[in-house]
């Protein structure tokens, strides 16, 4: 059974032209005890009939920082849950359970080659959280880290991300495709990782995919076609989350 925390806002900045970063301090002081890729889930505060709205947020901060941590909100249009965080002022509180996930790299036994690490949309705040956290650091001269979005301007800035990189990570690509639902983007995400697959002669040896799921499934296929095990890739849904009927690792 989860066990539920109180966080309190402690700052609030916009980010993008739709995105809000929360700093949380929890009530009493301790840790929140994440790992980098981790997320919560918290009650906005918002009832809809008799149902409260729940949503998941990924640490985008390092998980060196225990005590102060942060989140980044995207406004939803006709989204009550995102729309009451973007109002939150400093000093509100909310209740969480977590952390939760499976993306965090310890999850995986250290092994040579090359990492792929591919966002797409606000899955960016999971991947910021994995190639930042204390256990990925021997990986990161061999990480590419992906993020696919449809415009420069949905969600956080691409200079924010960059400027909050480790200075050791090997590159960072922003790939400009399909918007979520377009019928062609499970095929952009697939071929974005059989060209990564088969740039150098040095194999993939794990990834990390966060986001859509109908491109992190595509991308997850083609990488196993490609030669990757499929117990060396870790995936976390944010939206279109595949039936449970779909093979997943």
């Amino acid at each position: 059974m989860a066990t539920h925390r109180t966080a309190q806002v402690v700052g609030a900045r916009a980010v993008g032209t739709d995105a809000r970063l929360l700093e949380l301090e929890l009530d009493d002081g301790a840790a929140f005890g994440f790992r980098g890729g981790q997320y919560v889930i918290l009650d906005t505060g918002v009832v809809v009939g008799d149902k409260a709205i729940k949503r998941a947020y990924s640490f985008a901060s390092a998980d060196a920082g225990q005590q102060r941590v942060e989140i980044i909100v995207k406004r939803l249009e006709g989204g009550p849950g995102s729309a009451a965080m973007h109002h939150l002022a400093i000093g509100s509180r909310f209740t969480f359970s977590g952390p939760w996930g499976k993306l965090q790299p310890e999850v995986l036994a250290e092994s040579t080659g090359r990492v792929l690490v591919l966002a797409t949309d606000t899955g960016i705040t999971a991947a910021m959280g994995v190639v930042t956290a204390r256990a990925f650091a021997p990986r990161l001269a061999s990480t590419t880290l992906v993020w696919l979005r449809a415009s420069h301007d949905d969600f956080v800035a691409e200079a924010f991300v960059a400027a909050r990189l480790p200075s050791a990570l090997r590159e960072l690509r922003v790939v400009h495709g399909p918007a979520a639902g377009h019928p062609e983007r499970a095929e952009f995400g697939a071929q974005i990782a059989r060209d990564l697959a088969g740039a150098t002669p040095d194999a993939i040896a794990e990834a990390y995919l966060v986001g859509d799921g109908k491109v992190l499934v595509a991308a997850r296929d083609a990488l196993v076609d490609a030669g990757v095990a499929t117990e060396r890739v870790r995936l976390e849904y944010f939206f279109n989350t595949p039936p449970k009927n779909t093979t997943s690792p």
